[in-house]
């Protein structure tokens, strides 16, 4: 069976765009360190001064943990489920996920960043988005990096609203070597 084309997929993925491409914001805030010992920054495109409350800021990460959970075990259905209805329109369920398989086991992976946005303009929908900037490696993909983007909407409803992802295959980086590897990566908007 021929390989899918990695950047068809990741195409299709970014088809589901919700927000416009934006500058990160005016306020970064340190956060406590991740479980890894990483620390982690928050940007704001709010208010200045403005900062979720702490029960909505859980709930929102807990909903990217629980999404890239099902992902990780091929989860199809449940992470196509979490996705927001506007998102779902725009990725049919059929090549959700496609290529995923190629990747192997998940050795690794670290949120490195958060950002919030609170009604962006130039948004499909009103309301709460928070991006997480992550990189981490696969057993057949030593470079994977990206972000999900998770969406509270008026009514207090969480879903996903995006997630980019960007892949070097272990078969592609062994082909381009280390020096190809390197400008693949600078190419990669993460």
């Amino acid at each position: 069976m021929p390989m899918p084309d990695l950047r068809r997929i990741l195409c299709a993925a970014a088809a589901a765009l919700l927000l416009p491409a934006t500058a990160h914001a005016q306020a970064t805030v340190p956060i406590d360190p991740s479980p890894d010992g990483v620390p982690q920054m928050v940007e704001s495109a709010a208010p200045e001064g403005w900062q979720p409350d702490p029960k909505t800021a859980q709930a929102m990460r807990q909903a990217i943990d629980a999404f890239l959970a099902l992902r990780d075990k091929g989860d199809r259905t449940g992470s196509y489920a979490m996705l927001t209805l506007r998102t779902r329109a725009n990725m049919a369920a059929e090549y959700w996920m496609e290529g995923v398989s190629l990747r192997g086991p998940l050795k690794e992976r670290a949120i490195r960043q958060y950002s919030w946005y609170l009604d962006p303009a130039g948004a499909a929908e009103p309301g709460l988005y928070l991006a997480a900037d992550f990189v981490g490696s696969y057993a057949n993909a030593p470079v994977y990096c990206g972000y999900v983007m998770a969406h509270r909407a008026r009514d207090g409803k969480i879903g996903i609203a995006r997630i980019e992802e960007n892949v070097v295959l272990k078969e592609e980086a062994d082909r381009a070597g280390k020096d190809g590897v390197k400008r693949m990566i600078a190419q990669m908007p993460c």
